[in-house]
């Protein structure tokens, strides 16, 4: 978890210093409109869980590229303890620069987010409203896609 809280922050400097456009890769801002949403939705106090979930997930996948982050349990074949990605590093980051809404705890306790079944199009939670359900999976079926 070390390696993951360290690229957190070196990550969260690089961003402060730059525009956030300036620092996406190609093929990246294909997804852009899709994380827009995820974040709109946080910074307006609902569903702050798909925004701690995105995080994690995004950060699990700078840090091990290799890893299939739709596989966020421990559980899983191949999989990863995203709850506790999100509990040691990503909430305690977040708070600690004052994001807004981050002061209940893990966004991983949702419902919503917490099935044992991979992050895919089949994903039998009930993420609402429906287009941040579609945002947060299609940018990680995108993810398994494209950078794998």
């Amino acid at each position: 978890m070390q390696k993951e809280k360290r690229l957190l922050e070196r990550l969260f400097r690089e961003s402060a210093a730059e525009l956030p456009e300036s620092g996406l890769r190609p093929g990246t801002l294909e997804q852009r409109p899709l994380l827009d949403l995820i974040v709109d939705s946080a910074c307006h106090g609902r569903n702050k869980a798909a925004l701690a979930v995105t995080i994690t997930l995004l950060l699990k996948k700078a840090a091990h590229p290799k890893q299939d982050v739709r596989l966020h349990q421990a559980g899983m074949d191949d999989g990863f303890s995203g709850r506790g990605l999100d509990e040691r590093v990503v909430t305690p980051f977040l708070r600690e620069r004052n994001f807004p809404f981050m002061g209940s705890g893990s966004g991983w306790l949702t419902r919503s987010f917490e099935q044992a079944h991979p992050y895919n199009l089949d994903y039998p939670g009930r993420i609402t409203p429906v287009q941040l359900f579609f945002s947060h999976l299609c940018t990680f079926t995108t993810l398994y896609k494209h950078m794998t």
